[in-house]
């Protein structure tokens, strides 16, 4: 998966039936883009994977946001 840091989730789907379940808008989806903190978009892409199932994807964004999300959970 390259340049994971620069993408949501919007860039991995727009079917409006998953991004709801994932608890997206994409009615929201350039206030996301333009405005969301990068752990933010990055849990965003974490659930699109979990919910499709891609265990490459979840592994993936696991390994380039360590950092991020350990310091999430550590606040």
């Amino acid at each position: 998966m390259n340049d994971l840091r620069n993408k949501t989730a919007f860039d991995f789907t727009d079917d409006p039936e998953i991004l709801k379940a994932i608890d997206l808008d994409i009615d929201d989806k350039e206030n996301f883009i333009n405005f969301a903190l990068p752990v933010a978009k990055a849990f965003s892409i974490l659930d699109y994977a979990e919910y499709i199932g891609d265990k490459q994807l979840i592994s993936a964004v696991a390994k380039e946001f360590e950092k991020e999300f350990s310091e999430f959970f550590n606040e």
